[in-house]
């Protein structure tokens, strides 16, 4: 895909923003125990932000398809809070999941805009991670599995939203997940009404500040015919097929993290990659978006 075919959703509504982002701490508080703790984070609040972070991306990208009529259907990938999701939504006779990851346009060390070749990422640190399960599929009448990449800017001094738990509210959260150990359950186990009385009552106060609205930049996707694109790029090992993708070289491991563009977007797990350049866009299955846009613009990005 071409710098041109960027899709940058950076005119939602903060009446929208601000309801994803509270419906967004809403699923993360609920979830965080029985969440798979990816990044090994162990304190609670840090597995919470990252829950909120992805969510948020998350509603963001599904309130751009909806007010541009593009016919996405989540309904039957939505599990409750205490089961894995299998899919995002589906989609052309797919089933997708959105993979957001957050870069920071300061630290970009390169003379290129990052954002056409930021690095598309599907987790790949185990057997039986995203990548290894990137065919399989959950639903009968699909016909395909595919992945979109998006993206969000965020401010390398300033995190987008801080959350403010009380001692006793940390105590509580943390309570839950180490009685159910992060692990799945088959039947509810907790009730939602209670669980939010019960943070309500030990802390009135907002849990959640919003300090800026980063804009979500969609990219490429991938499907079957590209996986043959992305390369293995992580702490534990690395292929280098895209290492002299651009100059000076896209990426540096530095100790048990991978940096590509100088810093521009860091990891700490083994991933599959590929540049968003090499990939086909968002836009090319949504050309309609090109004359007719809600919410946002296609071009370059610019910050």
């Amino acid at each position: 895909m071409s710098p041109d075919e960027i899709i940058i959703i950076d005119a939602l509504p903060k009446e929208t923003y601000d309801k994803i982002i509270v419906e967004a701490l809403d699923y993360a508080l609920l979830s965080v125990a029985f969440t798979y703790d990816r990044m090994k984070k162990k304190d609670v609040k840090t597995r919470i932000s990252n829950i909120v972070k992805g969510k948020i991306a998350e509603g963001i990208f599904y309130a751009f398809c909806h007010a541009n009529h593009i016919p996405i259907e989540t309904d039957n990938c939505s599990t409750p809070f205490y089961l894995p999701d299998h899919r995002d939504f589906l989609f052309l006779r797919g089933e997708w999941d959105l993979k957001n990851n957050f870069y920071y346009p300061e630290e970009n060390k390169t003379n290129y805009a990052p954002e056409i070749h930021l690095p598309c990422l599907i987790p790949d640190s185990f057997i039986g991670d995203q990548w290894t399960k990137r065919n399989k599929h959950y639903f009968p009448d699909t016909t395909f599995v595919g992945f979109v990449f998006s993206f969000m800017p965020l401010k390398s001094d300033e995190s987008f939203f801080e959350l403010n738990f009380s001692n006793a509210q940390l105590k509580f959260i943390d309570d839950i997940s180490g009685h159910f150990r992060y692990a799945m359950s088959s039947a509810m186990p907790v009730n939602e009404k209670w669980f939010k009385d019960k943070m309500s009552s030990i802390c009135e106060s907002e849990v959640i500040t919003c300090k800026y609205y980063p804009p979500l930049v969609i990219t490429g996707c991938a499907n079957l015919r590209y996986w043959n694109l992305f390369s293995n790029v992580g702490p534990q090992s690395d292929d280098q097929m895209y290492l002299n993708h651009i100059h000076p070289a896209y990426y540096q491991h530095s100790g048990n993290v991978v940096k590509y563009m100088g810093g521009c977007l860091v990891t700490t797990i083994q991933n599959k990659m590929c540049p968003v350049s090499d990939l086909p866009s968002f836009l090319s299955i949504n050309p309609s978006l090109k004359s007719n846009i809600h919410f946002g613009r296609v071009g370059r990005a610019t910050h």
